[in-house]
């Protein structure tokens, strides 16, 4: 199994960062809550991690509506229904990500050497 066939929304090779890691591998989980997002990084450590994948860092995004949203739904207020927008936006979250980088060293070239 090859990196690029792990399963998951994406898939990013970064260049590769001295000291850390041969390779390096940006993965994101999203789900409604930060539980789900958790979940599914579970999920998918342990095949990355059979394929030599180990993690690095974590950074949790917490999403949030783009301004022009809120703007457009302000706008709305004078029109009469921009309040129901206005609350629509404040009761309900977008989806929120967490972002993992994995490293894979090179075991192969570091005994050939």
């Amino acid at each position: 199994m090859r990196a690029s066939d792990l399963p998951g929304p994406a898939f990013v090779r970064l260049p590769i960062m001295a000291g850390m890691a041969d390779e390096v591998m940006l993965r994101s989980y999203t789900g409604e809550t930060q539980q789900e997002a958790a979940v599914l990084y579970a999920e998918d450590a342990p095949n990355a991690a059979a394929d030599g994948w180990m993690p690095i860092s974590q950074v949790w995004l917490a999403g949030e509506w783009p301004t022009s949203y809120w703007i457009i739904a302000t706008v709305l207020v004078f029109v009469g229904i921009g309040i129901v927008f206005l609350f629509l936006l404040a009761v309900f979250k977008p989806d929120r990500t967490l972002l993992v980088t994995y490293g894979r060293t090179n075991t192969s070239a570091a005994t050939d050497r």
